[in-house]
């Protein structure tokens, strides 16, 4: 783990051989930006969690602008900058509200936080709340992280884009695979129910009713031309 000076000298060095953005960075914000780095590696050596294989300072928004005495769109603007890294991430209350936690570390310069599943859930989980207008909660959030292991990597948000465009014909794939479920596989407790709006829940059911819904579009769309990123999953487990 890099010590506060070795990081600040690293990436002061780096930065000015490759003439980046921060070497023109005013005197103030660099002085502000130094400070954060040097609170989130103290944060890190005093209550560092793990998260996806790195350590990090895991704190709510609220309380990196209480340490630092800036306003959030000030924070958002330091920790864009390098070496700093973030990381969404969340926490429940025991209300079951969801609380949001924003995890920083201090990097290498140059270097990039991988997109994990939990990545993947975040991004899926901001489309949704734009595309609907309504929150994700646990149990869909859970839903979310499944599907990001389950469909194809580098797809997952592509598919779950598709799905939430063009949901009337996901759920008539899942109507016809519930068909199957019940009357091919026998599988008992099955409802026939149509969903006006999309339910991430339903995606996590059926994953590869949505994932050959894509491969279906990515046809239509292409006349038929297009070259499937992916093979078309015909059993359903």
């Amino acid at each position: 783990m890099l010590d506060y000076n070795t990081a600040i000298n690293l990436r002061s060095k780096r930065w000015h051989a490759s003439n980046l953005e921060v070497d023109e960075m005013r005197s103030d914000k660099q002085e502000r930006h130094d400070r954060l780095c040097g609170l989130i590696l103290k944060a890190v050596a005093d209550n560092g969690q793990e998260k996806d294989g790195q350590i990090w300072a895991l704190k709510p928004m609220t309380e990196w602008e209480k340490l630092m005495g800036l306003t959030r769109r000030s924070i958002h603007d330091l920790i864009k900058i390098e070496p700093i890294q973030t990381l969404g991430t969340g926490a429940y209350e025991d209300d079951g509200s969801f609380r949001r936690i924003v995890a920083l570390r201090v990097g290498e310069v140059g270097s990039t936080v991988e997109k994990t599943k939990r990545h993947l859930a975040n991004i899926m989980a901001k489309i949704f709340r734009e595309k609907t207008g309504k929150s994700v909660h646990r149990k869909s959030y859970g839903c979310l992280i499944g599907l990001a292991e389950i469909w194809p990597e580098g797809h997952q948000v592509a598919i779950f884009k598709d799905m939430l465009h063009n949901w009337g014909s996901f759920m008539v794939a899942a109507k016809f695979r519930i068909n199957i479920d019940q009357n091919v596989l026998g599988i008992e407790g099955l409802k026939q129910r149509y969903y006006r709006f999309p339910i991430i829940g339903l995606l996590r059911r059926y994953p590869y009713v949505a994932q050959d819904a894509f491969l279906t579009h990515l046809q239509i769309g292409s006349g038929g031309k297009a070259i499937l990123p992916f093979p078309y999953h015909y059993t359903d487990h």
